[in-house]
This record gives C-alpha cells, structure tokens and sequence, in this order.
C-alpha cells in the first residue's frame, strides 16, 4: 500500500502570506543566505505532523476531522511580532508569532490530538506553540551570523493589525523535492458544520 508523508494545518489567506513575505524582505530574505527561508506559500499554521502515511488511512482521518469540526467554530486570529527558535541571541528558526483567540486555537489542537490519536497516533509529547515558519537558519551559521540575525530580527518593524478568520482546517501532504517541499491539499473541513442527518 503506498505512503505520503502528511500533516494537519491551518491554511492562511493571501493577506497574511503577504505580511509574511514582507517581514521576510525586510529580514533580507533576497540576499541572507545564513537561512534556508520558506516560499509565503508554503507557510502554514501547523495543528499536527502524521508522517508517513498509508493512503489507505486518509478517509478515517478525514472522518475523524469532521467529528472534531462539529464543535468547534469559526475563530479569528493575528499575526504577532517575529521571534526565534530557541531564542533571539542563537537563533535557529525564525518565525512570526501567532495571537488572537488562542484558547480556541489550543482546544481545536487537543482535540485534533486526541481524535487522530485513537487512529495510532502518537500525541504529541511538548506543549503547542503556535507560530508561522519564516525560515531555518543553516547548520554552518558562525555565532557573530547567528548574533546578527537574531539583532536583524528584534529589530524588525512588523504590522501587528493583520488578522484572518479561521473557518476550516486542511489534511495536506508533503513532497519533498531537491527545491524544497511541495504542498497538496488533500481534504479541507468546514468549522462548526453538522454531520449528516442519518436516513430513514
């Protein structure tokens, strides 16, 4: 049986890659080779990495997600200040931090949590951060790059009034290419829908 290599995400809307992008310009994502940076539409709001998969899992998966969407509703949420994985002064990720109704945010993370759980999933074994990878600073990186990038980075003007709606959440699958990772949305689900009405 074949494999894919999937997660569950959030997707954003056009408004919130193109703050990203330009948080990135700003971070001379042109011409900053130290770091390995995130094509905007690649970016995403990650709920839950699954790994290899077998295609032949990917309805009960999909089913599962629709259980969990009965409860939760739409929701809205901000893109915050740029940070770093571990920290700004040896920063290894670069990120744009992620507001707004978070408790909403951390409930639907749970629930995905424990649902795909009860499919064999491992659940996930440190606290949820939600945030929106920029970029990966590269292993080569000297400390006096890593000190730059990390002072480029508090530095930053960033517009914090950017904010989008959260009506659904996707199954996607990953390809890995010599160019980076490819995205393919595989199934999206409605917040707050109801399930079918049984027949009869």
């Amino acid at each position: 049986m074949d494999h894919i290599r999937s997660f569950i995400a959030i997707e954003l809307p056009e408004t919130a890659k193109e703050c990203l992008f330009r948080c990135q310009t700003a971070l001379g994502a042109a011409k900053n080779q130290r770091v390995k940076w995130v094509h905007p539409n690649n970016i995403h709001l990650t709920l839950k990495f699954l790994g290899a998969i077998s295609t032949g899992i990917i309805v009960d998966i999909v089913d599962a997600l629709k259980l969990i969407s009965v409860d939760v509703f739409p929701f809205r949420l901000t893109l915050t200040s740029p940070g770093a994985f571990p920290n700004t002064k040896t920063p290894r990720v670069l990120f744009v931090g992620i507001g707004g109704d978070t408790k909403n945010l951390i409930a639907l993370q749970k629930l995905i949590d424990y649902q795909i759980g009860l499919l064999g999933f491992k659940p996930e074994n440190r606290p949820f951060s939600p945030h929106l990878t920029l970029g990966r600073v590269r292993d080569n990186s000297t400390s006096q790059e890593l000190f730059n990038l990390g002072k480029m980075l508090t530095a930053t003007m960033f517009e914090s009034n950017i904010s989008f709606h959260v009506n659904s959440i996707s199954l996607m699958q990953s390809t890995l290419t010599p160019r980076g990772a490819m995205y393919n949305r595989l199934a999206s689900i409605s917040l707050g829908d109801a399930l079918p009405k049984a027949q009869g």
